[in-house]
């Protein structure tokens, strides 16, 4: 699975910005699917009634549940490689390229991120680690 450049979309988007966006995105979708089948359970148990529906409900709800993780491991080994491309790619040397009588470090990955010092680099690289 590969994404779409993001800076196609849109030119204010590097490298760091996709690193973001590419590892936080599953997160942000779990938790979303996760509170989703948790506030269904609850209204299905609320439309059945109260008493009636506890056992069941739980039993309901533990399948939801299992279902849910189910399907986000999967959909983790999906999305796993690209992420993990990203992160190396972060962590990887520098380019050094020739400036007459300067030196000029850029990131492989994205040439508008400059390994000298610059802030950008400093926190991906944090992150990625």
């Amino acid at each position: 699975v590969q994404f779409v450049p993001f800076n196609c979309i849109s030119h204010g988007f590097n490298h760091f910005d996709t690193l973001i966006l590419e590892t936080m995105a599953p997160i942000l979708l779990f938790i979303t699917a996760v509170v989703a089948t948790v506030s269904s359970r609850k209204v299905k148990r609320y439309s059945r009634g109260q008493a009636a529906g506890k056992a069941a409900g739980k039993v309901a709800s533990s399948i939801d549940l299992h279902l849910l993780y189910s399907h986000a491991a999967q959909a983790i080994f999906l999305v796993l490689p690209t992420i993990s491309r990203r992160i190396g790619q972060s962590l990887q040397a520098c380019t050094v390229y020739d400036a007459g009588d300067d030196v000029e470090l850029y990131l492989a990955a994205d040439h508008t991120i400059s390994c000298d010092g610059s802030g950008t680099y400093d926190t991906m690289f944090i992150y990625a680690m």
